[in-house]
């Protein structure tokens, strides 16, 4: 079961993954120039992603699809992985290239982040952007995001960036940010 049900902000809906968006999450995980930062395209076929979204598995635990809340449309994924115990909670944003330079990444972010730290129980929510990635460094920058040490990461290097429950002005159990953006979230 996902931890997170279903996050609106004015133009996106992010909801548990169905079996139904199998197909266009393999496009998406299948796509070179999506993936150039993210250990590139994948391997696997669309079955293997419909098999994990039906028996919802631990990887897709935190895992939203970020849909057009006009259309319902498939225009990406979102969510946090716990992988890395030595950085803690890392929330990750992939949409389609078609979807890129619309403010959708900061609008996702903005409603995914404050949402986080009261599901997640944590009080540091990180990034770890791949050092070329520019448009990720852009918004971790454009979220008050602290630029931290470098590690190796995939065939590269990356840069971890950090926010804190403090710094967006979240006191504890509030789920009101500075980020100011209108949203609502059902679990």
């Amino acid at each position: 079961m996902n931890l997170f049900q279903i996050i609106d902000t004015p133009r996106l809906r992010l909801r548990s993954l169905l079996s139904e968006d199998a197909s266009d999450y393999h496009a998406l995980e299948s796509d070179v120039e999506v993936k150039e930062f993210l250990n590139g395209p994948t391997k696997r076929d669309a079955e293997y992603y419909r098999a994990q979204i039906a028996k919802q598995g631990d990887l897709l635990a935190t895992t939203l699809a970020v849909c057009l809340k006009d259309t319902g449309q498939f225009i990406g994924r979102c969510g946090f992985t716990d992988a890395n115990e030595d950085i803690g909670w890392e929330f990750n944003i992939v949409l389609a290239k078609k979807f890129w330079g619309k403010g959708y990444a900061e609008e996702i972010a903005k409603a995914l982040i404050p949402t986080a730290f009261q599901l997640l129980a944590c009080s540091m929510i990180h990034a770890v952007v791949e050092v070329k990635n520019a448009r990720s460094i852009k918004l971790c920058e454009a979220l008050g995001m602290t630029a931290g040490r470098e590690l190796p990461r995939y065939q590269g290097h990356a840069r971890v960036y950090t926010i804190s429950k403090a710094v967006i002005g979240m006191p504890q159990g509030i789920a009101q940010s500075r980020f100011g953006i209108p949203t609502s979230c059902s679990t």
